[in-house]
């Protein structure tokens, strides 16, 4: 998906990752990349999005990796899980990002689960649109929304699987 604009590349910004409704439960999720980045936005236990890094802190793995359909783009997937898992070494996530598994390293003497968990970024839905800032502190997203004249209604548009299924044909 696309930055809502472009700007410097110091310029912190709000990129649209998709619909919320896509996403309506806890476990559900939707795959994103902003600028290489790969992202997981999913809803955690109380139904709150949470924006979090879909690479795993041990070596690296990008764990939702092959869910989509086979040679299928996994961006602007959506699914459900009970907990993010990385299938090379099982280390497990739970849906705010925290690790509550890690097979192997939990024999190894003051390794603390607790210290581990996903890089997280700034996540917030506006007109049921889905949007992630990588960049903290994030900027006003109103405020960015409001000086670019972005019509939120237009861009759910462009952003409904619909509409991209249309685009792919």
């Amino acid at each position: 998906m696309n930055s809502i604009t472009t700007s410097p590349a110091d310029t912190p910004l709000w990129h649209a990752v998709g619909i919320a409704s896509d996403i309506p439960d806890p476990g559900n999720y939707l795959a994103a990349d902003i600028a290489s980045e790969p992202l997981v936005v999913v809803r955690n236990g109380d139904g709150e999005l949470r924006a979090l890094s879909r690479v795993c802190r041990h070596r690296g793995f990008d764990m939702l990796e092959g869910v989509g359909p086979q040679g299928g783009d996994l961006i602007g997937r959506t699914g459900s899980v009970k907990r993010i898992s990385c299938p090379y070494h099982a280390w497990t996530y739970d849906l705010d990002g925290q690790l509550i598994g890690a097979p192997v390293a939990d024999g190894i003497p003051d390794f603390d689960k607790g210290c581990v968990s996903l890089p997280s970024f700034e996540v917030a839905e506006v007109d049921g649109l889905v949007f992630v800032c990588l960049d903290a502190p994030a900027p006003d997203l109103a405020a960015q929304l409001s000086e670019q004249g972005t019509n939120t209604s237009a861009l759910a548009q462009h952003l409904s699987h619909d509409a991209i299924r249309e685009e792919k044909q």
